[in-house]
């Protein structure tokens, strides 16, 4: 079954949409109706038409329908990043019910907060004994013993039934609530959004920055716990175009540029943290892009030079939204004098339908040229927070410059100024909220957590920074409650890990005997030492035996920013991430043009011996390939052997 392509030149002018939409469902019954032998999802070796994706969105439908979901209802889904994800969202949209991402990625604690926030009435999972994560392995029957303390149905449960592949003409209105993502909240606790049907068309219907439409290939990699996987989905699916499943590790961008290169893809979505590791390992797999998107956080305006030289035939765009306002507020397609701009890489104009002001603190327009503080309006608007009233009270405040009555703007936080030539700049925030790899963050929120450690008396978190001012993690530091008995900082991350997101968990631990304070009390975080390595790994140094040991310590010692790497030290525990495990990996390719599977530091070992081991390994059985062109000399470091607590960061 062949995949449409778009053969077009040029920019071209996305369809638009109905005016009067309904909900998502509708939207995509009606590409089922008129397209409906085009290919819609492709996994792997499955692919489905809009016809059969159609089908079987109406069966699961039909299946919750007679289970009692209907409006207002929510639904978890504990599903991967899967066709059957694909299917349980469209499911639950033509009942008029709500879906919550449940990734099975995050703490269980989290999870079991937001399926009772959201007094979920049903999770959809993965059928018992299967693959949860894609590439990693997960016992699915937790699921089924307890941990939303709900009843759980098998996503593919409608499959093999006697179920009605017929629409099921459930009325749903464009208020509906559509979804609702979590975000890290200031307070010490995450916060649900309500996302509405209407919000999600706006930004791509009848649109020419990028093409979803008949003909166009998108890639569906983004996590499904943020409004990425939004992006990745809707506007094809709603457009007749094409969704390619990525089925490896999206922790892995040089993998996904791949396999979006190997599978044809026109148009992909891309984290400014990704867009970077790919630019600097080679962004020759992006070639055949025709969009290529790209934002999150401020982008670097020398990769994006180095991307516009090397991909003259690609539109690359920088967006800018909110998952409160729904993926793009504004989107700014990137031309050549913009990388010389001295305000950095514009965030362009409102995009759609939605609207910008930026506004003083007295809610007053500001002069063109001052920073004010982002308010973003129109359809795109969420409804507000999930049980948090004072909160949405606080950040959705009324619109009084929209024609709609009772229409409101959502204050970002985020600071920006209009330049003479209309363009928007992003000027920082007016809080301590960072993105660490396209990921809100708050720190406030990680500190909160720490403070409530038995042996912790206070804390505070700070974003790490690289020279680009890009937020590479995060280092806490915290009072121990015994100093003459102090927790180790690999047990204090040890103990975040099973509360946080791994995105959230800091890098570093740094032991205080006190904060630094300023004169009128506030923690002066000017005066905190810098941490010492990166890591919060407590075993004592064993010097590398081997040349690869030697060779993965000096890399692992230049990307984690750290020195005495010892051969038993864990790349994780030195504050090791996924974009910077794709960075090693490009080193070892370009070293002995073998590829390291990334999955092996998840699923068998982090430590220097066992990644030299299996380097080793590799090499000893494959044949080895045309290795890459250099990225960057290694930085050779001083080595300072670590012997324990005194020695992590």
């Amino acid at each position: 079954m062949d995949v449409g392509r778009d053969t077009t030149d040029g920019p071209r002018r996305h369809p638009a949409l109905p005016g009067e939409q309904g909900g998502v469902g509708a939207l995509f019954e009606a590409w089922a109706r008129r397209t409906p032998d085009a290919v819609a999802l492709v996994r792997e070796r499955r692919s489905l038409t809009y016809r059969e994706l159609n089908a079987l969105a109406n069966r699961l439908a039909h299946l919750l329908i007679d289970r009692g979901i209907g409006a207002g209802d929510r639904v978890g889904l504990a599903v991967p990043r899967s066709v059957e994800f694909v299917v349980a969202m469209l499911a639950v949209a033509k009942t008029g019910a709500a879906y919550v991402p449940l990734d099975a990625g995050q703490a269980p604690d989290r999870l079991r907060l937001m399926a009772a926030e959201n007094r979920i009435a049903l999770v959809l999972a993965p059928p018992s004994g299967t693959d949860a994560h894609g590439a990693d392995p997960h016992d699915t029957d937790a699921y089924r013993t307890g941990l939303y303390d709900t009843p759980v149905l098998d996503a593919r449960a409608a499959e093999s039934g006697a179920w009605s592949g017929e629409d099921p003409g459930v009325p749903v209105g464009a208020e509906d609530v559509l979804y609702v993502p979590y975000t890290s909240g200031s307070t010490g606790a995450p916060k649900g959004t309500e996302v509405p049907h209407r919000a999600v068309t706006g930004f791509f219907g009848g649109e020419d920055y990028a093409y979803w439409g008949p003909g166009a290939v998108a890639v569906h990699h983004s996590a499904l716990s943020w409004d990425g996987h939004i992006l990745d989905l809707m506007p094809a699916l709603l457009s007749g175009g094409t969704v390619v499943v990525f089925a490896g590790d999206a922790g892995d961008p040089w993998a996904v540029a791949r396999d979006a290169a190997a599978r044809g893809a026109t148009v992909l979505w891309l984290t400014a943290a990704a867009f970077n590791t790919i630019v600097d390992i080679d962004p020759e797999p992006l070639r055949g892009l025709k969009y290529l998107l790209t934002g999150g956080e401020a982008l670097s305006p020398d990769h994006v030079a180095r991307a516009l030289r090397a991909l003259p035939g690609t539109r690359i765009v920088n967006g800018y939204g909110p998952s409160e306002c729904t993926v793009f507020s504004t989107v700014h397609p990137i031309a050549v004098q913009d990388t010389e701009r001295p305000d950095g890489i514009p965030i362009g104009r409102p995009v759609g339908d939605r609207t910008v002001h930026l506004l003083d603190e007295d809610g007053a327009p500001v002069p063109d040229g001052t920073p004010g503080e982002l308010h973003v309006g129109g359809p795109g608007v969420a409804h507000g927070y999930l049980a948090r009233p004072a909160l949405t009270a606080e950040k959705f405040v009324p619109d009084p410059f929209g024609p709609v009555p009772g229409a409101r703007l959502y204050r970002t936080g985020d600071l920006a100024a209009k330049g003479p030539d209309g363009l928007l700049a992003f000027a920082g925030r007016i809080d301590d909220q960072v993105k660490i790899r396209g990921f809100r963050v708050e720190p406030g929120e990680v500190a909160q957590r720490l403070r409530r450690h038995p042996e912790v008396r206070d804390a505070v978190v700070l974003p790490r920074r690289d020279g680009q001012g890009q937020c590479l993690g995060l280092t806490a530091y915290a009072v121990p409650l015994a100093p003459d008995d102090p927790p180790s900082p690999a047990g204090l991350r040890a103990s975040l890990r099973r509360e946080l997101p791994p995105v959230m968990v800091p890098d570093a631990v740094v032991l205080m005997d006190r904060l630094p304070l300023t004169p009128n009390g506030k923690v002066d975080k000017k005066a905190l030492p810098a941490p010492v390595g990166s890591g919060g790994d407590d075993r004592v140094y064993v010097a590398p035996q081997t040349e690869t040991e030697r060779f993965l310590a000096t890399v692992w010692e230049e990307l984690l920013d750290t020195e005495g790497v010892g051969r038993d030290h864990g790349f994780f525990d030195l504050g090791g991430q996924s974009l910077l495990a794709t960075r090693m990996t490009a080193r070892i390719r370009g070293r002995w043009g073998v590829e390291f599977p990334l999955p092996f530091l998840y699923q068998r070992s982090s430590t220097l011996a066992g990644v030299a081991a299996e380097v080793d390994r590799i090499r000893a059985e494959e044949p080895a390939a045309e290795p890459v062109k250099a990225i960057t000399r290694v930085r050779r470091v001083a080595r300072t052997p670590r012997t324990g607590p005194a020695a992590t960061r």
